[in-house]
């Protein structure tokens, strides 16, 4: 939300960038410590979180203090959209009636409620907007498999390969340092291909990256754990800026901080859904009885066909963007600043 409200338009997917490589920097020291987790009390791990509060005085110093006099937060309508995602993520945990309904309960009252309400924090004029909504479905999407891969690719590395976390992780770490390195880098090359190009090429290295993890588990540990995950974080390394900027261009700017919150918590919702999904199918063996690339019966098919289908979603977003990025630029601030 500060990137789009106090910088310069040609310059925010540069500090999106970064903010994607502080943060891929800071998965990748996760993935790491995770593989050791059973080498010290896992407990100390909830602490490094507290370290940033000695950065408070430093955000507070530089900060912009600007805000509108008399606006509430909609601590009702984050309640309710925090119910509805919760009871989400536990249908697809649990898969029985009592989540279902949930679900159903907890959005019909928060359409409801934003219908009701003077100035609830996502308006029904957003969720109607057609390039918005579709950058929002995209996005979930295009996202459905991000919560998974680690643990994808651990289980791989535990039940085909024998080997523990702590190698999974020294394996799988690289392809997240690449990510980090790119964040920094990938603003630039953003500025010069344009956000279009820059999601086309995502989408397609973050669905490629997948499947070609499903078809290289038969060449070994370093192909499929370490080679093959590159392909997906590469990408993932293109994604954020430019869909996150094509976002705030959907909507009027004074709403782009509402659009990012609502970005941040579609991300949310379906890598906690994905996971849950294919978490079970993971967990449960299913499609273990072959897959495309040759891959053993059992858990090895079973992962390589799990991988594939994500990879045939995250495809599947590219397909739709493909399909209505004229419709979304047109109806965006693009169209409007190019007239």
């Amino acid at each position: 939300m500060l990137v789009s409200k106090y910088v310069e338009k040609h310059k925010r997917v540069i500090w999106y960038g970064i903010f994607v490589a502080v943060f891929r920097g800071a998965a990748a020291l996760g993935v790491f410590l995770a593989g050791y987790m059973t080498l010290v009390d896992w407990r100390i791990l909830f602490g490094v979180g507290a370290l940033a509060i000695f950065l408070l005085p430093v955000l507070r110093k530089n900060l912009p203090d600007s805000h509108s006099s008399g606006v509430k937060i909609d601590l009702s309508g984050f309640a309710l959209i925090g119910l509805f995602a919760g009871s989400v993520t536990m249908f697809f945990t649990d898969m029985n009636w009592f989540w279902f309904a949930a679900c159903i309960v907890s959005l019909v009252a928060f359409i409801i409620y934003i219908n009701k309400a003077k100035n609830p924090f996502i308006t029904t004029k957003m969720l109607t907007n057609p390039a918005f909504a579709m950058t929002m479905t995209i996005i979930f999407v295009g996202y459905f498999f991000s919560y998974t891969l680690n643990a994808g690719v651990n289980a791989i590395g535990l039940n085909v390969y024998k080997i523990d976390s702590a190698k999974v992780s020294n394996l799988l770490v690289w392809s997240i340092i690449l990510a980090a390195i790119m964040g920094f880098v990938a603003g630039p090359i953003i500025q010069k291909i344009g956000r279009k190009a820059s999601v086309i090429l995502a989408l397609s290295c973050m669905g490629g990256g997948l499947i070609a993890i499903a078809a290289l588990i038969p060449a070994g540990k370093v192909w499929a754990l370490a080679v093959a995950p590159c392909i997906y974080y590469f990408g993932t390394s293109f994604f954020y800026q430019p869909i996150v900027d094509t976002a705030t261009l959907t909507v009027a700017p004074e709403e782009s901080g509402r659009a990012l919150g609502f970005n941040d918590l579609i991300q949310a919702i379906t890598g906690s859904v994905g996971v849950a999904l294919f978490g079970q199918l993971m967990a449960n063996g299913s499609m273990g009885g072959a897959s495309l690339f040759g891959t053993e019966s059992g858990l090895a098919s079973t992962y390589a066909n799990v991988f594939t289908i994500g990879g045939v979603v995250v495809l599947g977003a590219l397909v739709m963007f493909i399909a209505s990025m004229r419709m979304i630029y047109s109806r965006s601030r693009v169209a409007e600043e190019e007239s």
